[in-house]
């Protein structure tokens, strides 16, 4: 069964795709147990969500196998060393692996035996936090209670510290801590993998309410710390350390956000685990680019509002799961600020205007005279440094004395008048 969209009303303004396009209520999870689910935002003539090649929620269960042999990311193989599909995410991780076969070495592999078959509940996704959050772990609390009956867990390797692919104690441990489980509870897949002659499995259950939301609420629970200090309740997560998807005019955002509508500017790599989920926890409206930074919100409460700043063609990753959590998620479509344009990997060039417009439709502020003027100087500004963006892309190829250049460096003096930038000071710090 596939979701019917036709009959949702998009807020989406067709002429210049500025504003947002709320998620909440798009789908109901009480009603797609077993039903498919694939849901993208596409910007087309008819400003309509599609949806595309389905992903199967699964039901619950215990898969029980032998003789399997498991590489260093959690994917099971058989006698001949074809992968086992219960091991895999979707139809499309299946396809990928199974294309694969014949090319894993597993000669050297130690076969290893054990008195009660240990339990694997993570995948390939393992290194990412928010696939590890919201896919894994539900797994894992699910089976906890397997630990008291002496049963083990198995756990990626420890990667040495040149392998930056994720962090081991950044966002896995404190799931273990938070569940009681010690070492004596664990047993570390080497690198080359390992045989063994039974294990047990949960399936997966990715976007079941009825297993991830009580699995974060556990998390909530246990890092909550009453006396914790946050003053803000309006947040832009950064994404300034990464090397994916940045916003390559955010000082210009974090202007904006900071001295027009109150919001705190953080770096989400400066803080613990538990410091993250108490900020969270204290968070009832968040900005950030659509990505591992914005499943932070799965720590925020109902109805918190969410601004994600996306590429056009992007995944449904964290419309799905804003919808899990029953938050209220606003998209804004953005242009890319560099020549890579991949979904995944280009950095992103945020439209001012159209984000000043959306953050007034989110927090609800009042339209006032001086709301206007700014309004309509940011619009300005916007349509100069679009400029700027588009043709500072090419500037490295062109010569100095070239029309290209001349035109660069016009549209750049406008950028630097000092009457602008001292006008923009003045109504941004003005929030009435």
């Amino acid at each position: 069964m596939k979701i019917e969209l036709k009959s949702l009303e998009s807020s989406l303004n067709h002429a210049a795709c500025k504003i947002i396009l709320e998620t909440k209520g798009m789908f109901s999870f009480e009603k797609f147990v077993k039903n498919y689910l694939n849901v993208k935002f596409e910007e087309n003539n008819h400003d309509e969500l599609t949806v595309f090649p389905p992903i199967f929620l699964q039901e619950y269960q215990l898969f029980s196998h032998k003789n399997v042999i498991i590489d260093r990311y959690g994917i099971l193989y058989d006698e001949q060393n074809i992968p086992i599909p219960d091991a895999l995410n979707t139809y499309e991780d299946i396809d990928n692996y199974v294309s694969d076969c014949g090319m894993k070495d597993f000669s050297n592999v130690e076969e290893i035996h054990f008195e009660k078959p240990p339990v694997l509940f993570f995948d390939h996704y393992f290194y990412n936090f928010g696939h590890f959050l919201t896919e894994a772990y539900p797994r894992l609390f699910l089976v906890k209670d397997l630990l008291k009956k002496g049963h083990k867990i198995l756990l990626p390797p420890k990667l040495s510290n040149e392998d930056k692919r994720y962090d081991y104690y950044q966002h896995i441990q404190p799931c273990l801590d938070a569940l009681g489980i010690t070492d004596k509870d664990i047993i570390q897949i080497p690198k080359q993998g390992v045989k063994l002659s039974s294990l047990i499995m949960p399936s997966h259950v990715k976007f079941r309410e009825d297993y991830v939301i009580p699995a974060i609420n556990h998390l909530k629970d246990y890092f909550y710390e009453p006396s914790f200090e946050w003053k803000s309740d309006k947040l832009y997560i950064s994404r300034r350390d990464t090397s994916l998807r940045k916003i390559t005019n955010e000082e210009k955002v974090e202007f904006l956000l900071r001295n027009y509508f109150g919001f705190k500017v953080i770096a989400m790599s400066d803080y613990s685990f538990k410091e993250k989920i108490n900020i969270m926890m204290r968070v009832n409206t968040l900005v950030s680019v659509d990505s591992s930074s914005l499943i932070n919100c799965i720590f925020m409460n109902e109805n918190a509002q969410i601004l994600g700043l996306r590429p056009k063609e992007f995944g449904f990753f964290n419309i799905a799961l804003t919808s899990l959590f029953n938050q209220k998620l606003f998209l804004q479509i953005c242009k890319f600020g560099t020549l890579d344009t991949h979904h995944f990997s280009g950095h992103l060039f945020v439209d001012l205007a159209k984000l000043f417009e959306n953050l007034l439709a989110i927090t609800n502020q009042p339209k006032t005279c001086k709301t206007r003027i700014a309004y309509l100087f940011i619009k300005y500004y916007s349509l100069l440094t679009d400029q700027l963006n588009e043709l500072n892309k090419w500037r490295l190829q062109k010569t100095e004395d070239s029309p290209f250049m001349q035109k660069y460096l016009r549209v750049k003096r406008n950028l630097n008048l000092s009457g602008l930038k001292k006008l923009a000071k003045i109504l941004l710090k003005t929030r009435n």
